[in-house]
């Protein structure tokens, strides 16, 4: 639904491949999604199936492919490893709705992004939060830039928003929320680490989801999550359900 938004999607008999020629460096919104796990023999037909789909003048060098794994099934991992894929598993999590977060008397100010300042507020906050191996490193905070770009152009075509919590103006817990079809989708969920520990997260969260709501006609809620992380046990204290897995294999150019 997120790629459908402003990319190409395009349902295949073993897969369904997605594409963002805007965004071609980013992993998860350019990659096939298998109909079913990996079994013996699979990585070859694979890699042509996505070079097919993906590669060559579209700009796309790394390799990536998921797919859904309701019952657990992880099927044969030890071909993609030797291959040098990093391997993720997700949980997804979804709700009905969320409350709206209560009032709390601490200075902090709940409302979506409005302006140049926010935006760029947002990208500097992403590219803060970055994981330890690609803090600092440029390529990532340009992504970020990429990322927000197309946040802000969804978000000023009625499609979504990106919320965050303001403490004395400044932006310090964002997340973005989207949708279409009665289906809102979270994005790029972050807080600043001076202010972790504070429960803004939650409350962005649950600002987002009240607001999907009533602005996109949201009657589901979803979240995705690395399995067994830290972020996986918010969602759940908050209500958001983990309702199946999901598995993800990437190998970077190179």
């Amino acid at each position: 639904m997120l790629v459908a938004l402003d990319g190409q999607v395009r349902a295949r008999r073993g897969y369904v491949a997605l594409a963002r020629p805007a965004l071609p460096d980013d992993a998860w919104h350019n990659l096939l999604v298998m109909r079913r796990p990996p079994g013996r023999g699979d990585l070859v037909r694979w890699v042509a199936a996505f070079e097919r789909e993906l590669g060559g003048p579209r700009g796309t060098r790394h390799l990536a492919f998921g797919w859904d794994s309701p019952t657990g099934r992880l099927g044969a991992l030890g071909p993609l490893r030797e291959a040098g894929f990093a391997i993720v598993q997700c949980s997804v999590h979804v709700a009905r709705s969320l409350p709206p977060p209560r009032q709390v008397a601490d200075g902090v100010a709940l409302r979506p992004l409005a302006g140049d300042a926010d935006w760029a507020a947002a990208v500097a906050l992403q590219a803060h939060g970055a994981p330890a191996d690609l803090a600092g490193v440029d390529a990532f905070r340009d992504l970020a830039l990429r990322r927000f770009a197309r946040f802000r152009s969804l978000a000023e075509g009625g499609l979504g928003a990106v919320w965050g919590a303001f403490d004395a103006g400044r932006l310090v817990s964002a997340c973005g929320i989207f949708g279409a079809d009665g289906l809102a989708r979270y994005q790029a969920v972050v807080t600043h680490r001076e202010h972790r520990g504070r429960g803004l997260a939650g409350r962005v969260l649950r600002a987002a989801g009240a607001w999907a709501g009533r602005a996109l006609g949201a009657r589901t809620l979803v979240i995705t999550a690395e399995l067994g992380s830290p972020a996986a046990r918010l969602y759940g204290r908050m209500g958001l359900t983990a309702v199946e897995g999901m598995v993800g294999v990437v190998r970077p150019p190179g």
